[in-house]
C-alpha cells in the first residue's frame, strides 16, 4: 500500500472544553486508522492569538499532526474537519511521497524534539545574535502562553514546562560564567 507523509494543522475554538478536544483528537485519529494509516506525532500548542479574528474570535486552540496515509485518507479528513462546528481552520500539508511508516518515525520523533526545543529553550538572548547580527528586541521571544504537549509514536508523552522530551526534569543552573563572554 502506498502511504504518503502529512502533517496537519487544526484550529479549534478557544472557548472549547477538554472533553470536546478529546473528542476531535480521537476523532480525527479513528479517520486516519480507518483509511489504514497511523499518527506518528501529536502535538497539542495549546490557546495562541490567532493572526486575525475569525468568526469574531481573537484565540484558539492549535492542534498539531504529522501521520502516514493513503493518498485518499486526507479528503475524508478534512470532510469530517468541515463536519466539525469547533474547529474553524485547518491545513494539510503532504510532506514525502511513499514513505514507509518504520522508518519515517524516528525523522518525525527527531523534528519533533527539534521544535520542542526551540520552543522551550531558555537562551540567554543578550549574548546572542541573529541571522542578521543584531540582538533579538523583545518581541522576538514571544512564547506560547500555555504549555505545549505532545505524544509520539512510541508512546512518549509530556510538555510540561521544565521536562525534557525523555521525561526527565532538566537541571537548570544559575551560574552563568561558563556563558559569559568576556571578549565584549
Amino acid at each position: 500500500m502506498i502511504t504518503h507523509d502529512y502533517e496537519s494543522t487544526f484550529i479549534i475554538r478557544a472557548d472549547a472544553d477538554e472533553e470536546e478536544v478529546t473528542r476531535l483528537r480521537t476523532r480525527l485519529q479513528e479517520v486516519i486508522e480507518t483509511r489504514g494509516g497511523k499518527v506518528m506525532v501529536f502535538e497539542d500548542w495549546g490557546k495562541r492569538k490567532l493572526a486575525y479574528p475569525i468568526e469574531k474570535a481573537e484565540y484558539g486552540r492549535y492542534i498539531y499532526m504529522n501521520h502516514a496515509t493513503p493518498p485518499d485518507a486526507p479528503a475524508e479528513l478534512e470532510r469530517i474537519v468541515r463536519i466539525e462546528f469547533n474547529i474553524v481552520r485547518h491545513l494539510t500539508v503532504r510532506l514525502e511521497d511513499n514513505v514507509d511508516f518504520d522508518e519515517r518515525v524516528p525523522m518525525a520523533i527527531q523534528a519533533q524534539k527539534r521544535r520542542i526545543s526551540r520552543a522551550t529553550s531558555s537562551v540567554d538572548d543578550d549574548r546572542r545574535m541573529d541571522r542578521r547580527g543584531r540582538r533579538p528586541t523583545p518581541s522576538d521571544r514571544i512564547g506560547s502562553p500555555s504549555p505545549v504537549r505532545f505524544e509520539n509514536a512510541d508512546g512518549q508523552a509530556g510538555g510540561v514546562e521544565g521536562m525534557s522530551i525523555d521525561g526527565d526534569m532538566e537541571s537548570s543552573s544559575d551560574d552563568d560564567s561558563s556563558n559569559s563572554n568576556t571578549d565584549d
